[in-house]
């Protein structure tokens, strides 16, 4: 897992383009875990970033934002774990992936007292990526599986989906 996030952060890296936000980011030294609590702010305008903005292919402010994040994901203290529902839900658009890896960061980061409660971080995080695919200006095709999460969140029933 931690090698795949890692894989997908070099390929980020790799972009010729020059973003103007968050480019700064690369630079920053990820060694030790202590390196990784100097960027908690950083971090959290990156997912803000993510979670406030449209999928944009050519933004690349927004791709410097997704590497940190998976570059931070890869070597903190937490565990993150892609849960079936992400797949599920972002199989028709695979950058909605990285719209949940940042709401994961989000919450864990601003509730670092649940960041260990699996479940919690689980519900929380699908409903972040639940709010951000009903917003309409991000304009994100529901598909079956969405609607299902999305009608399943509106009776209170949402935890009963997750396995």
């Amino acid at each position: 897992m931690k090698t795949k996030l890692l894989l997908i952060a070099i390929i980020l890296l790799s972009l010729n383009s020059f973003g103007q936000k968050f480019k700064h980011l690369e630079d920053n030294k990820l060694k030790k875990i202590e390196d990784y609590a100097k960027y908690d702010k950083e971090l959290l305008d990156a997912t803000n970033y993510i979670l406030s903005n449209p999928i944009d292919k050519n933004d690349v402010d927004r791709l410097y934002a997704i590497s940190f994040v998976l570059r931070w994901m890869d070597g903190c203290k937490y565990t993150f774990m892609i849960h079936e529902e992400a797949i599920d839900l972002s199989k028709k658009d695979e950058d909605l992936l990285s719209v949940y890896l940042a709401a994961m960061t989000n919450y864990v980061l601003n509730n670092k007292s649940n960041a260990e409660n699996n479940s919690v971080v689980r519900l929380e995080t699908l409903n972040m990526l639940l709010d951000y695919i009903e917003n309409p200006k991000f304009k994100i095709k529901q598909t079956k599986k969405i609607k299902k999460f999305l009608k399943a969140r509106k009776e209170n029933e949402l935890s009963k989906l997750l396995k």
